[in-house]
């Protein structure tokens, strides 16, 4: 009997274990556990690795943009890439471990390789894998890249520069800026500061500073104004390289005469006083003066040939010794009908200037006045001078020029002046004008 229960027994277990669940649902939970804690473990890595590559992405933007921003300033391409590669270290990405951060001035790849106005930054990360070393030999390779490039953004017609005393219309004076822009690059509050009953007229006003009563009453643009903005462009900044001439005499002017060029002459002129009625006759060519220029009522100045694209560009120096560069007055009731060459038979960083005060010595005042007839077609460049725009008469009246392109150290307009400015005919004219710089990311 018991033999019998003995052998059944023995008979049956492999049956009854093979038929046996007990333990299965652990195992189906174990394995099935694994699995989802895998798939978690990567989701939450892939995480990881997506904000790496938003962090790379924004700090590759912010790279490229501060080293198109160095370009905007005037910096070179290496210093492009300096402050590039240091706005990058500072986000935390330098050169070291598994970061490596390239920055490109002028990019080495895409549609803007070798487009001198553009940086292009590179940061590649290596990630470590956590989880994922379960499935992967090694982390993935995040790289972002992004390229910044500086654009103008439309003409200025009047530029104060950076380290004077900036841009200021008041009075009853108006000012119109026909299709362009009025711009300073001063800093402080009143980089561009407009006061009393001024008319102000323009597409817009831009400065590196503040801009003080920029929205009044009396002013009308396209465009609202913008402050704190990157600088505009010098367009005349060649001309202050060119090493100019020492002269140690020069031939006095007296009555009513025909000027001889420096072409032609290689000498300068002394500076005048021209009396009323006098008439200054010039003809195509560069002009010295080392000494002041004063136009009084009831004087001209003229250049009857100057058609077709030639011109006059009068240079204000000093004498020998450098000592002061020559001022100018042009009173309102004299008569100036001039224009710049397109291309100066001196030396190119001239083309287009009708005016230039040499910066190498001390800066005469520079005060214009205009007249009823009075037309200056082309560059008026004085780096280290104020100007003032002043007086009861009219310059460069309506239709009178299409190009006029004001640059100083510090810009006055005020009293009962009326000025108008106008670039649209420059490009023709061979006049370089201020340009409005914006950065740009592109790619």
């Amino acid at each position: 009997m018991s033999g019998a229960v003995a052998g059944n027994g023995l008979r049956g277990g492999p049956v009854r274990l093979a038929r046996d669940r007990r333990g299965v649902t652990s195992l189906t939970f174990a394995v099935a556990a694994a699995a989802i804690l895998g798939m978690a473990g990567m989701a939450t890595e892939g995480g990881v690795w997506y904000s790496a590559r938003q962090r790379g992405q924004n700090a590759s933007d912010a790279a490229a943009s501060a080293g198109a921003i160095a370009l905007a300033a005037g910096g070179s391409a290496a210093d492009a890439i300096a402050v590039a590669t240091d706005i990058a270290s500072r986000n935390g990405f330098g050169s070291g471990g598994a970061t490596g951060v390239t920055v490109n001035a002028p990019p080495a790849s895409g549609p803007n390789a070798g487009n001198s106005n553009a940086v292009e930054a590179i940061i590649t990360q290596l990630q470590v894998p956590q989880v994922s070393a379960l499935y992967l030999a090694a982390g993935p390779r995040i790289t972002t890249r992004a390229v910044a490039v500086v654009e103008s953004e439309g003409t200025a017609c009047a530029l104060a520069l950076a380290n004077g005393g900036g841009l200021a219309m008041g009075g009853n004076s108006t000012t119109a800026a026909k299709g362009c822009t009025l711009a300073s690059n001063a800093s402080g509050a009143q980089s561009l500061y407009i006061y009393g009953s001024a008319t102000v007229s323009a597409y817009t006003l831009h400065t590196t500073g503040g801009c003080s009563g920029c929205s009044g009453a009396g002013v009308s643009l396209t465009r609202p104004a913008s402050a704190y903005q990157l600088p505009t462009s010098n367009p005349f900044a060649a001309a202050d390289q060119v090493e100019l001439p020492d002269f140690g005499s020069c031939t006095p002017v007296s009555g009513s005469v025909t000027l001889v060029p420096y072409e032609t002459s290689r000498s300068a002129y002394c500076g005048f006083s021209a009396a009323s009625q006098q008439a200054i006759t010039l003809t195509p060519g560069t002009y010295f003066f080392t000494g002041g220029i004063a136009l009084n009522a009831g004087s001209s100045v003229t250049c009857p040939t100057c058609t077709g694209g030639a011109g006059v560009t009068i240079v204000l120096t000093g004498d020998g010794g450098c000592n002061s560069a020559g001022s100018l007055t042009i009173d309102g009731h004299a008569s100036v009908t001039l224009t710049a060459p397109a291309a100066n038979q001196t030396n190119a960083a001239f083309d287009g200037l009708l005016f230039y005060q040499d910066g190498r010595g001390t800066p005469g005042s520079i005060t214009i006045n205009g007249g009823a007839t009075s037309t200056l077609i082309g560059g008026l460049y004085f780096p280290g001078a104020s100007v003032t725009f002043d007086g009861n008469e009219t310059m460069n009246g309506s239709g009178l020029s299409t190009c006029t392109e004001l640059v100083g150290l510090t810009l006055n307009i005020s009293g009962n002046a009326s000025t108008t400015l106008d670039t649209s005919g420059c490009s023709s004219s061979g006049t370089r004008t201020a340009q409005l710089m914006a950065v740009k990311l592109l790619e």
